[in-house]
């Protein structure tokens, strides 16, 4: 599988880790563009973005940014490098529609946006995947170019946002251990649609608009080519 993948970090700290040899373009440098000549398209990585080529889990206290780019007829996995959904995703935005659920979105976080005159992508968030205990923070954009499947992933630094929205969580000892918060999906409705709602109309905490608007920004700044 051919696959190009960026992670980029916010956290100083890890400016001076080198990229990962799978990538196949350049690193990327502060406020500079993104380009990928061969899936055609690029963006621009905001001022202060850092290269971080480490994989993330669910706990991490950074924001950051993944951009993967898969030759459609490479992919040979399950979801979204499933080789078929991709197939019946490409069939759907050809006519501007979502087609068919991919990942473990929020359902009404669901959108499809124009990126030019003849391409139109799959925009949604993610809150969690796999299992109760795992928190995400994940806004994504899915579309298809030049015979590749690209991914682009702003995910939210999920240890600062839930020290800074505990309303929406509660721990559970028995299913995740001690000290681990998880959505409280006790809640009526379920803590993660309120989220949802407080986040798009603003009465969420400054460092969680912030990073909503970051992703609007880099989704306006991609350019087809």
């Amino acid at each position: 599988m051919r696959t190009a993948l960026l992670l980029i970090g916010l956290s100083a700290l890890l400016g001076s880790c080198t990229p990962t040899p799978k990538t196949e373009t350049p690193p990327v440098e502060q406020g500079l563009r993104y380009s990928n000549p061969e899936a055609g398209f690029s963006l621009t990585v905001p001022e202060g973005i850092l290269v971080n080529p480490a994989s993330i889990t669910s706990r991490e206290d950074q924001t950051s940014l993944f951009i993967e780019a898969t030759r459609v007829d490479d992919l040979d996995g399950p979801g979204l490098h499933s080789r078929e959904d991709a197939q019946e995703n490409m069939a759907a935005l050809a006519k501007k529609e979502f087609g068919p659920n991919v990942d473990f979105l929020l359902d009404t976080s669901r959108a499809v946006v124009p990126l030019g005159s003849d391409t139109h992508a799959k925009q949604y968030m993610t809150l969690g995947r796999f299992e109760v205990c795992d928190i995400a923070f994940d806004r994504v954009l899915l579309f298809y170019r030049n015979g590749y499947q690209v991914i682009i992933t702003l995910r939210g630094p999920v240890q600062h946002f839930v020290d800074a929205m505990p309303q929406y969580f509660y721990e559970s000892k028995e299913n995740c251990g001690e000290g681990i918060p998880i959505w409280n999906f006790e809640a009526e409705p379920p803590a993660h649609d309120q989220f949802y709602r407080a986040l798009t109309t603003g009465n969420v905490p400054q460092i969680v608009r912030d990073w909503y608007g970051m992703f609007d920004a880099i989704v306006t700044s991609i350019r087809l080519e």
